[in-house]
């Protein structure tokens, strides 16, 4: 296990509790330090078997390019995009609440936080006023508080990326709903719309509290804004319509379609991968477990 240069604590903590539970000390080994450095040795030493990456596009195609005939999972993130059909217009509050929760979950620091809500030109305006009146809700505090929904984010570099990539937004016309300021070594949850879809925060991956929300005048127009990315993790929809909601499911290109809940939904036994830039392979621990095995055919003749 090589953690992120930013985030190693948790690896260490967690070889801790392995050796506690009784794991032999050299089967879960953490390596601390420089990601290019370390990941050509990693990447070419003849002990290591199968790499699994979770990070940018950039470093897994790299890595891929890279590893000859190793086995290798890729995880690279996303833009998570969502569908909201004019049929749930009696739950419109409800599924606020459940897209703040997906957009702003960990400051957004998530490769499924939802991004990108395309919603049914005929109940936007209504969803936008609720969309704003929750997120104005959260309160912004120290991570180790009980109350705290949003903090810092993971540096200043993001912080200031963050910042221009609103900025760029406004300024090519999309409209700010709430937010889009600097908040300590954070950011205040952000709501943009009528954001024009070839910005950064909505073509590249945000990964921090800023979602955009755009109108569409059917669902033929949100399934092609959806699918218009270079990423293909998870995505969902709301929607009564049995038939468009199997239409959503076959025809998004990504790994994971949820219906009537936010594409941030994730549990550890489903399989999980995605399509274009946004992986190659699959997790969840039983498709892993098969990523990691070889597979071997074994016959005997009783006869002979």
């Amino acid at each position: 296990m090589k953690p992120a240069e930013k985030t190693p604590l948790s690896a260490i903590k967690l070889k801790e509790v392995l050796v506690r539970a009784g794991i032999p000390y050299d089967a879960y080994q953490v390596i601390t330090g420089d990601g290019p450095r370390l990941g050509k040795v990693l990447i070419h030493h003849s002990d290591v078997k199968k790499i699994t990456f979770t990070g940018s596009p950039e470093v897994g195609k790299l890595i891929k390019s890279q590893v000859g005939l190793k086995k290798v999972t890729l995880e690279l993130g996303s833009n998570s995009a969502i569908y909201i059909d004019k049929s749930v217009h009696s739950k419109l509050k409800t599924i606020a609440k459940q897209l703040v929760v997906g957009a702003f979950s960990y400051n957004g620091q998530v490769c499924i936080s939802t991004q990108r809500i395309y919603v049914h030109k005929g109940i936007k305006k209504e969803f936008v006023k609720y969309f704003k009146e929750e997120t104005e809700l959260l309160k912004y505090g120290d991570p180790n508080d009980d109350n705290t929904d949003l903090t810092g984010v993971i540096d200043e570099e993001s912080q200031k990326r963050l910042l221009d990539w609103i900025k760029e937004a406004v300024n090519e016309g999309g409209t700010l709903i709430t937010g889009g300021k600097q908040k300590e070594n954070g950011l205040e949850p952000t709501i943009l719309t009528n954001v024009s879809p070839d910005s950064n925060v909505s073509r590249k991956e945000v990964f921090g509290p800023v979602v955009i929300v755009n109108s569409v005048n059917n669902s033929s127009e949100a399934l092609s804004a959806m699918n218009d990315s270079d990423y293909g993790l998870n995505a969902g929809l709301f929607t009564y319509h049995l038939p468009l909601a199997l239409k959503f499911a076959h025809d998004l290109e990504v790994g994971q379609v949820l219906i009537n809940d936010i594409p941030t939904l994730r549990f550890d036994h489903m399989p999980y991968g995605g399509l274009k830039s946004s992986g190659y392979g699959y997790e969840g621990v039983k498709y892993a477990m098969r990523e990691m095995v070889n597979m071997k055919f074994i016959s005997m003749n009783y006869q002979f």
